[in-house]
Protein backbone atom coordinates (compact mmCIF):
# COMPACT_ATOMS: atom_id res chain seq x y z
CA UNK A 1 0.00 0.00 0.00
CA UNK A 2 1.35 3.52 -0.70
CA UNK A 3 0.67 7.04 1.28
CA UNK A 4 -0.42 9.84 -0.57
CA UNK A 5 3.25 11.20 -0.25
CA UNK A 6 4.85 8.14 -1.35
CA UNK A 7 5.79 6.70 1.62
CA UNK A 8 4.67 2.93 1.47
CA UNK A 9 2.20 1.80 4.78
CA UNK A 10 4.18 1.44 7.47
CA UNK A 11 7.55 1.01 9.06
CA UNK A 12 8.22 -2.30 6.98
CA UNK A 13 8.17 -0.30 4.34
CA UNK A 14 11.73 1.53 4.87
CA UNK A 15 12.97 -1.66 5.67
CA UNK A 16 16.38 -1.96 4.24
CA UNK A 17 16.21 1.40 2.77
CA UNK A 18 18.19 5.18 3.05
CA UNK A 19 16.17 7.32 4.58
CA UNK A 20 16.23 10.72 6.19
CA UNK A 21 14.44 11.79 9.74
CA UNK A 22 11.43 13.32 7.76
CA UNK A 23 11.01 9.45 6.13
CA UNK A 24 11.32 7.89 9.12
CA UNK A 25 9.07 10.38 11.20
CA UNK A 26 6.52 9.63 8.34
CA UNK A 27 6.23 5.84 8.60
CA UNK A 28 6.23 5.95 12.14
CA UNK A 29 3.75 8.59 12.06
CA UNK A 30 1.88 5.89 9.54
CA UNK A 31 2.33 2.44 11.71
CA UNK A 32 0.91 4.77 15.03
CA UNK A 33 -1.74 5.66 13.70
CA UNK A 34 -2.42 2.10 11.93
CA UNK A 35 -1.51 0.34 15.22
CA UNK A 36 1.46 -1.95 13.27
CA UNK A 37 2.64 -4.06 15.73
CA UNK A 38 4.20 -6.45 13.67
CA UNK A 39 3.67 -8.70 10.14
CA UNK A 40 4.83 -12.04 9.00
CA UNK A 41 7.39 -10.42 6.36
CA UNK A 42 8.98 -8.06 8.91
CA UNK A 43 12.41 -8.18 9.20
CA UNK A 44 13.59 -8.12 12.62
CA UNK A 45 16.81 -7.49 12.69
CA UNK A 46 15.70 -4.78 10.30
CA UNK A 47 12.79 -3.25 12.02
CA UNK A 48 14.92 -3.20 15.25
CA UNK A 49 17.64 -0.67 13.79
CA UNK A 50 14.97 1.32 12.41
CA UNK A 51 13.36 1.72 15.79
CA UNK A 52 16.65 2.31 17.59
CA UNK A 53 17.14 5.25 14.73
CA UNK A 54 13.42 6.58 15.73
CA UNK A 55 14.49 6.99 19.30
CA UNK A 56 17.76 8.60 18.91
CA UNK A 57 15.61 11.03 16.93
CA UNK A 58 12.86 11.25 19.73
CA UNK A 59 10.55 10.12 16.77
CA UNK A 60 7.39 9.04 18.15
CA UNK A 61 8.98 7.28 21.16
CA UNK A 62 5.38 5.85 22.80
CA UNK A 63 5.08 3.93 19.70
CA UNK A 64 8.35 2.64 19.14
CA UNK A 65 8.79 1.55 22.88
CA UNK A 66 5.17 -0.27 22.59
CA UNK A 67 6.30 -1.75 19.19
CA UNK A 68 9.43 -3.18 20.42
CA UNK A 69 7.93 -4.45 23.49
CA UNK A 70 4.98 -5.84 21.40
CA UNK A 71 7.37 -6.96 19.25
CA UNK A 72 10.05 -8.50 21.55
CA UNK A 73 12.65 -6.74 19.89
CA UNK A 74 16.15 -7.56 20.65
CA UNK A 75 19.37 -5.97 18.87
CA UNK A 76 22.74 -7.52 19.06
CA UNK A 77 24.27 -4.81 19.95
CA UNK A 78 22.50 -3.12 23.00
CA UNK A 79 21.50 0.26 22.26
CA UNK A 80 23.12 0.97 25.59
CA UNK A 81 23.42 4.50 24.61
CA UNK A 82 19.02 5.35 24.59
CA UNK A 83 17.65 6.20 27.69
CA UNK A 84 14.37 6.07 25.92
CA UNK A 85 14.74 2.52 24.80
CA UNK A 86 12.04 0.24 26.84
CA UNK A 87 14.49 -1.30 29.16
CA UNK A 88 12.98 -4.11 31.11
CA UNK A 89 14.83 -3.61 33.99
CA UNK A 90 17.47 -0.02 34.75
CA UNK A 91 20.22 -0.38 37.61
CA UNK A 92 22.37 2.96 38.74
CA UNK A 93 25.07 2.50 40.20
CA UNK A 94 27.48 5.50 39.64
CA UNK A 95 27.19 8.16 42.55
CA UNK A 96 23.98 6.21 44.42
CA UNK A 97 22.25 2.39 44.03
CA UNK A 98 18.86 2.49 42.43
CA UNK A 99 16.96 -0.50 40.62
CA UNK A 100 13.74 0.70 38.14
CA UNK A 101 11.90 -2.68 36.87
CA UNK A 102 9.07 -1.45 34.18
CA UNK A 103 10.01 1.62 35.30
CA UNK A 104 8.78 1.82 38.53
CA UNK A 105 11.60 1.24 41.65
CA UNK A 106 12.37 -1.18 43.47
CA UNK A 107 12.26 -0.77 47.30
CA UNK A 108 15.82 -1.61 47.96
CA UNK A 109 15.87 -1.44 51.93
CA UNK A 110 12.01 -4.01 51.84
CA UNK A 111 12.17 -6.81 54.62
CA UNK A 112 14.16 -9.83 53.57
CA UNK A 113 15.37 -8.05 50.40
CA UNK A 114 18.97 -7.58 51.30
CA UNK A 115 20.72 -10.56 50.99
CA UNK A 116 19.28 -10.83 47.11
CA UNK A 117 20.61 -6.88 46.58
CA UNK A 118 23.70 -7.55 47.86
CA UNK A 119 24.19 -10.43 45.23
CA UNK A 120 22.96 -8.55 42.62
CA UNK A 121 25.83 -5.75 43.54
CA UNK A 122 28.50 -8.28 43.70
CA UNK A 123 27.66 -9.41 40.40
CA UNK A 124 27.79 -5.87 39.56
CA UNK A 125 30.40 -5.11 40.94
CA UNK A 126 32.43 -8.22 39.46
CA UNK A 127 31.44 -6.65 36.03
CA UNK A 128 27.83 -8.31 35.25
CA UNK A 129 28.71 -10.72 33.00
CA UNK A 130 30.28 -14.07 33.56
CA UNK A 131 30.60 -14.21 36.68
CA UNK A 132 31.26 -17.61 38.52
CA UNK A 133 29.13 -19.00 40.88
CA UNK A 134 33.03 -18.95 43.25
CA UNK A 135 33.86 -15.62 43.07
CA UNK A 136 29.92 -14.37 44.04
CA UNK A 137 30.09 -16.79 47.08
CA UNK A 138 33.63 -15.68 48.21
CA UNK A 139 32.13 -12.14 48.27
CA UNK A 140 28.67 -12.58 50.41
CA UNK A 141 29.26 -16.15 51.98
CA UNK A 142 33.28 -16.32 52.76
CA UNK A 143 32.72 -18.13 56.34
CA UNK A 144 30.45 -21.05 54.46
CA UNK A 145 31.24 -24.56 53.57
CA UNK A 146 31.00 -25.74 50.00
CA UNK A 147 27.56 -26.88 50.00
CA UNK A 148 26.48 -24.34 52.43
CA UNK A 149 27.61 -21.19 50.51
CA UNK A 150 26.04 -23.19 47.10
CA UNK A 151 22.75 -23.62 48.83
CA UNK A 152 22.57 -20.11 50.23
CA UNK A 153 23.63 -18.56 46.98
CA UNK A 154 20.64 -20.99 45.22
CA UNK A 155 18.12 -19.66 46.95
CA UNK A 156 19.14 -16.15 47.29
CA UNK A 157 19.07 -16.23 43.44
CA UNK A 158 15.66 -17.58 43.12
CA UNK A 159 14.45 -14.80 45.15
CA UNK A 160 16.40 -12.04 43.23
CA UNK A 161 14.89 -13.55 39.94
CA UNK A 162 11.37 -12.74 41.50
CA UNK A 163 12.57 -9.40 42.72
CA UNK A 164 13.90 -8.24 38.78
CA UNK A 165 12.21 -11.17 36.44
CA UNK A 166 13.02 -14.50 35.46
CA UNK A 167 14.62 -13.54 32.33
CA UNK A 168 16.90 -11.06 33.69
CA UNK A 169 19.81 -13.20 34.99
CA UNK A 170 21.36 -16.01 33.10
CA UNK A 171 23.72 -19.03 34.07
CA UNK A 172 26.42 -20.71 31.91
CA UNK A 173 28.82 -22.71 32.61
CA UNK A 174 28.41 -21.84 36.39
CA UNK A 175 28.69 -18.14 35.69
CA UNK A 176 25.64 -15.74 36.23
CA UNK A 177 25.37 -12.80 33.86
CA UNK A 178 22.64 -9.97 33.86
CA UNK A 179 20.08 -10.33 30.42
CA UNK A 180 21.82 -7.56 28.30
CA UNK A 181 19.00 -7.84 25.82
CA UNK A 182 16.84 -6.56 29.15
CA UNK A 183 19.26 -4.79 31.56
CA UNK A 184 20.86 -1.43 31.18
CA UNK A 185 23.82 -0.80 33.72
CA UNK A 186 24.91 2.94 33.93
CA UNK A 187 28.40 0.90 34.30
CA UNK A 188 27.87 -0.61 31.12
CA UNK A 189 26.98 2.84 29.69
CA UNK A 190 29.35 4.29 30.87
CA UNK A 191 32.70 1.96 29.49
CA UNK A 192 30.77 2.04 26.30
CA UNK A 193 30.52 6.23 26.04
CA UNK A 194 34.31 6.38 27.52
CA UNK A 195 35.19 4.30 24.53
CA UNK A 196 33.84 5.67 22.05
CA UNK A 197 35.28 8.98 23.51
CA UNK A 198 38.68 7.63 23.35
CA UNK A 199 38.24 6.20 20.52
CA UNK A 200 37.25 9.52 18.83
CA UNK A 201 40.08 11.34 20.22
CA UNK A 202 42.92 8.81 18.77
CA UNK A 203 41.57 10.55 15.38
CA UNK A 204 41.93 14.62 16.37
CA UNK A 205 42.04 15.12 12.84
CA UNK A 206 39.03 13.99 11.86
CA UNK A 207 37.15 14.23 15.22
CA UNK A 208 34.62 17.41 15.33
CA UNK A 209 33.95 20.04 18.28
CA UNK A 210 30.65 18.99 17.99
CA UNK A 211 30.88 15.68 18.35
CA UNK A 212 33.39 15.37 21.10
CA UNK A 213 31.34 18.07 23.45
CA UNK A 214 27.87 16.00 22.83
CA UNK A 215 30.52 12.30 24.18
CA UNK A 216 31.92 14.71 26.61
CA UNK A 217 28.38 15.82 27.96
CA UNK A 218 27.40 11.90 27.57
CA UNK A 219 29.67 10.60 29.82
CA UNK A 220 29.81 13.29 32.56
CA UNK A 221 25.64 13.14 32.40
CA UNK A 222 26.56 9.04 33.45
CA UNK A 223 28.83 9.49 36.46
CA UNK A 224 27.52 11.00 39.07
CA UNK A 225 30.08 9.89 41.69
CA UNK A 226 32.05 6.99 42.89
CA UNK A 227 31.06 3.21 41.85
CA UNK A 228 28.33 2.52 44.80
CA UNK A 229 29.45 5.76 46.71
CA UNK A 230 26.70 5.60 49.58
CA UNK A 231 26.38 2.01 50.38
CA UNK A 232 28.15 0.30 53.24
CA UNK A 233 32.10 -0.18 51.83
CA UNK A 234 32.65 -3.86 51.20
CA UNK A 235 36.12 -4.99 49.75
CA UNK A 236 35.06 -6.27 46.81
CA UNK A 237 33.34 -3.10 45.63
CA UNK A 238 36.35 -1.19 45.93
CA UNK A 239 38.41 -2.54 42.27
CA UNK A 240 35.14 -1.85 40.19
CA UNK A 241 35.20 1.53 42.26
CA UNK A 242 38.96 2.41 41.50
CA UNK A 243 39.25 1.54 38.23
CA UNK A 244 35.87 3.36 36.96
CA UNK A 245 37.57 6.40 38.35
CA UNK A 246 40.53 5.59 36.69
CA UNK A 247 39.49 5.72 33.59
CA UNK A 248 37.53 8.50 33.87
CA UNK A 249 40.63 10.58 35.01
CA UNK A 250 42.44 9.20 32.00
CA UNK A 251 40.08 9.88 29.57
CA UNK A 252 39.89 13.59 31.20
CA UNK A 253 43.30 13.92 30.77
CA UNK A 254 43.50 13.16 27.60
CA UNK A 255 40.65 15.76 26.76
CA UNK A 256 42.80 18.08 28.50
CA UNK A 257 45.59 17.68 25.93
CA UNK A 258 43.14 18.05 23.21
CA UNK A 259 41.87 21.28 24.22
CA UNK A 260 45.06 22.63 25.26
CA UNK A 261 46.54 22.05 21.97
CA UNK A 262 43.55 24.36 20.38
CA UNK A 263 43.75 27.25 23.31
CA UNK A 264 40.49 26.30 24.50
CA UNK A 265 41.28 27.18 27.83
CA UNK A 266 38.00 27.85 29.50
CA UNK A 267 37.45 24.13 28.45
CA UNK A 268 40.86 22.81 29.84
CA UNK A 269 39.99 24.83 33.65
CA UNK A 270 36.64 22.96 33.41
CA UNK A 271 38.03 19.59 32.72
CA UNK A 272 40.98 20.24 35.68
CA UNK A 273 38.13 20.81 38.19
CA UNK A 274 36.42 18.06 37.11
CA UNK A 275 39.63 16.06 37.85
CA UNK A 276 40.59 17.83 41.43
CA UNK A 277 36.83 17.05 42.34
CA UNK A 278 37.50 13.21 41.75
CA UNK A 279 40.97 13.28 42.95
CA UNK A 280 41.87 16.40 45.47
CA UNK A 281 45.12 15.12 46.04
CA UNK A 282 46.89 15.09 42.87
CA UNK A 283 48.94 18.03 42.75
CA UNK A 284 48.95 17.68 39.00
CA UNK A 285 45.36 18.84 38.81
CA UNK A 286 46.59 21.59 41.07
CA UNK A 287 49.28 22.80 38.84
CA UNK A 288 47.24 22.96 35.20
CA UNK A 289 44.48 25.45 37.10
CA UNK A 290 47.30 27.08 38.60
CA UNK A 291 48.94 27.58 34.83
CA UNK A 292 45.22 28.09 33.07
CA UNK A 293 44.21 30.69 35.34
CA UNK A 294 47.90 32.64 35.12
CA UNK A 295 48.04 32.57 31.32
CA UNK A 296 44.63 34.14 31.09
CA UNK A 297 45.82 37.00 33.50
CA UNK A 298 44.03 35.74 36.82
CA UNK A 299 47.29 35.51 38.68
CA UNK A 300 44.98 35.96 42.23
CA UNK A 301 43.10 33.37 41.35
CA UNK A 302 46.01 30.57 40.64
CA UNK A 303 47.92 31.88 43.81
CA UNK A 304 44.90 30.67 46.03
CA UNK A 305 44.90 27.73 44.48
CA UNK A 306 48.35 26.77 45.02
CA UNK A 307 47.33 27.72 48.74
CA UNK A 308 44.36 25.51 48.67
CA UNK A 309 46.59 22.68 47.78
CA UNK A 310 49.04 23.59 50.41
CA UNK A 311 46.08 23.38 53.08
CA UNK A 312 44.64 20.13 51.65
CA UNK A 313 47.80 18.50 51.25
CA UNK A 314 49.28 19.43 54.63
CA UNK A 315 45.72 18.86 56.54
CA UNK A 316 45.68 15.08 54.97
CA UNK A 317 48.80 14.11 55.53
CA UNK A 318 50.93 16.33 56.88
CA UNK A 319 53.41 17.08 53.87
CA UNK A 320 54.29 20.59 51.60
CA UNK A 321 53.45 20.53 48.13
CA UNK A 322 56.14 18.87 45.63
CA UNK A 323 59.39 21.28 44.38
CA UNK A 324 57.08 21.31 41.05
CA UNK A 325 54.17 23.34 42.05
CA UNK A 326 56.20 25.18 44.60
CA UNK A 327 58.33 26.63 41.79
CA UNK A 328 55.36 27.33 39.38
CA UNK A 329 53.82 28.98 42.37
CA UNK A 330 56.99 31.36 42.69
CA UNK A 331 57.08 32.23 38.83
CA UNK A 332 52.72 33.33 39.24
CA UNK A 333 54.11 35.32 42.30
CA UNK A 334 57.03 37.15 40.72
CA UNK A 335 54.99 37.45 37.41
CA UNK A 336 57.41 35.99 35.23
CA UNK A 337 55.54 36.12 31.87
CA UNK A 338 59.05 34.27 30.30
CA UNK A 339 59.12 31.10 32.56
CA UNK A 340 55.48 30.92 32.41
CA UNK A 341 55.25 31.07 28.99
CA UNK A 342 57.48 28.01 28.89
CA UNK A 343 55.82 26.29 31.22
CA UNK A 344 52.65 26.60 29.53
CA UNK A 345 53.60 26.09 26.17
CA UNK A 346 50.69 24.26 25.40
CA UNK A 347 48.34 27.53 25.79
CA UNK A 348 51.67 30.28 25.07
CA UNK A 349 49.09 31.75 22.62
CA UNK A 350 46.56 32.61 25.22
CA UNK A 351 49.15 34.62 26.86
CA UNK A 352 48.77 38.77 27.69
CA UNK A 353 51.58 40.24 27.23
Amino acid sequence: FQAEDGIRDGPQCLVGSEMCIRDRSQAMLIGRDKNHMNTEWWNPDAICDLCIKALENNIEADYVQKLIIKSKLFPDDPPLHLDNWPWKVRIYTLGRFSILVDGKPVTINGKGKNRQIELLKALIAKGGREVSEALLCEALWPDAEGDNAHSSYTSTLSRLRKLTGSNTLQISNCQLSLNDRLCWLDTWAYKRCLGKLESALTHPETLKLADLEKKQRRLFSLYHGLFMEKEPHMGWMLPERERLQTMLLRIIKQMIQFYSRRGHCEKVIDLYEKAQQLDPYLEENYRGLMQCHASCGNSGKALAIYNNCRSILNTTFNIQPSEKTTRLYRIIKKDDRKQLQHSCHLCSQRLPT
